[in-house]
């Protein structure tokens, strides 16, 4: 008999990192999609509840944050500067784009990326955590890359906490 967990039957790890990775961006991005619309429009939002076009736009930023997410994850959870930096910025744009497509088509395909850009350059604490919540999908996302890749013979990467330790007794000072 399979033994279930929270997440489901059997789920590796790195699978369970990869889905915590989707839920917590698509939540960050619903939130950035509702904050651009209350940038464009009005903020009486707080005395009443959510109209059903509101509730599409976060329906929409949820679900262009994670088509997003997978649409770049073969560049999240790679060593280097490189390919994560591409993929945190792909994700970011490529989201954008989707979200906006969704809540307004044609006019949010164009508008989307510059709306959101403006959102992060008027509100720099929004911008940080959503680029912190795309960092931290990336490391998340290192143990999902590594079980993929020991299907296929490649080895385990090495954990930070033994690199910094060999780097210390190398360069510890002698007498």
């Amino acid at each position: 008999m399979r033994s279930m967990t929270l997440l489901g039957p059997d789920f590796t790890q790195g699978e369970r990192r990869m889905i915590v990775s989707y839920i917590t961006t698509g939540a960050f991005g619903a939130v950035v999609a509702l904050l651009v619309v209350f940038r464009l429009g009005e903020e009486e939002i707080f005395r009443r509840g959510l109209s059903l076009y509101e509730i599409w736009i976060l329906a929409s930023g949820a679900l262009g944050a994670m088509l997003a997410l997978r649409m770049t994850r073969d560049r999240l959870g790679r060593p280097g500067l490189r390919d994560p930096a591409l993929g945190i910025l792909g994700a970011s744009f490529l989201g954008a784009i989707i979200a906006g497509t969704l809540a307004l088509p044609l006019y949010g395909t164009m508008f989307g990326p510059f709306a959101m850009f403006v959102v992060f350059v008027g509100s720099p604490f929004t911008a940080l955590l959503w680029f912190a919540n795309l960092i931290l999908v990336h490391f998340m996302m290192r143990l999902w890359h590594a079980e993929r890749d020991s299907i296929f013979g490649a080895s385990m990467p090495t954990p930070i906490s033994d690199i910094f330790a060999g780097l210390l007794t190398r360069i510890s000072l002698r007498p």
